[in-house]
């Protein structure tokens, strides 16, 4: 995690909790959400969470291994999921390439299979599909977590 890539407002929010992620027999992953105190997090309960440095350290000594950040109504973010983008000679597909020829100058990471990519924008200023296509995830308003990783697309 490259806690420094991630933009403000978002860096000093608090509306981080921590996530275990666990691999499932299938190659899926399951991502289970915990509060600092290691107890079940909530996305629309916000005594849950906590800002990004507290987090950070509750994962350097074991509970979770990823931040994620707890979108809702009450945050103007929207996160343009791409599952499985990214070919293994890192090649986006053409969904992908679509998607970012339209996002412009945001802030776009590598999600934590490194096969997909998180594209996170203000809901003013961007035009994108209003529904889902296969490969993609529209996350606009309900509440929900999102594991930030810090690893951008498109930078050294």
């Amino acid at each position: 995690m490259n806690a420094g890539n991630i933009p403000e407002p978002l860096a000093g929010s608090k509306r981080w909790v921590s996530f275990r992620i666990i691999p499932q027999p299938d190659g899926s992953i399951k991502k289970i959400p915990l509060k600092i105190t290691g107890e079940l997090a909530r996305a629309d309960h916000p005594e849950d969470w906590a800002t990004l440095p507290e987090v950070l350290k509750v994962i350097a000594f074991g509970i979770g291994q990823y931040p994620a950040i707890a979108l809702g109504f009450d945050f103007p973010l929207r996160v343009l999921d791409l599952d499985r983008c990214i070919d293994d000679e890192g090649n986006l597909s053409q969904l992908a390439r679509d998607i970012l020829s339209l996002a412009g100058d945001t802030y776009i990471e590598k999600s934590v299979s490194g096969r997909g990519l998180h594209v996170l924008v203000w809901k003013s200023g961007h035009n994108f599909p209003a529904h889902p296509t296969p490969g993609l995830e529209i996350y606009d308003g309900a509440p929900r977590f999102i594991v930030m990783t810090g690893d951008l697309w498109g930078h050294a």
